[in-house]
């Protein structure tokens, strides 16, 4: 399992990108090295992918506690004519969703905020 350090003890991992070994924004069937992700019409064509990436945020002391979030392709997982990253577990009951060219680092300061809060319940 690949993680990416964000600050002292808090992570991401990578579940799925459209960057590597995928070749459904191309609409091919299979192909080398391809992650045969199962998006495939009648046709034997791909659905074009809705989002970029999907990532796993967790504190390492508190691996339990996880926040989800994906980049979404413009009119992608919603009719939004832009990039925008949402993620689940940083609302009480809904996602949120974060806008504009610093809209990755915004999410990941609320992201560590609300890991760094729940390990801190967890140890009182």
């Amino acid at each position: 399992m690949c993680e990416r350090e964000i600050e002292k003890d808090i992570v991401f991992r990578e579940i799925k990108s459209w960057h590597r070994l995928s070749y459904a924004g191309e609409g091919l069937k299979f192909g080398p090295g391809g992650d045969r992700s199962g998006c495939i019409c009648d046709d034997g064509k791909c659905f074009p992918p809705l989002t970029v990436c999907h990532r796993v945020y967790y504190h390492k002391k508190n691996p339990k506690f996880m926040i989800s979030a994906f980049l979404s392709y413009p009119n992608g997982m919603a009719d939004i004519n832009e990039y925008f990253w949402e993620t689940r577990g940083t609302k009480k009951s809904d996602v949120e969703r974060f806008f504009g060219k610093n809209a990755e680092r915004k999410m990941e300061k609320k992201i560590i905020r609300v890991l760094k809060k729940e390990f801190e319940k967890r140890i009182r």
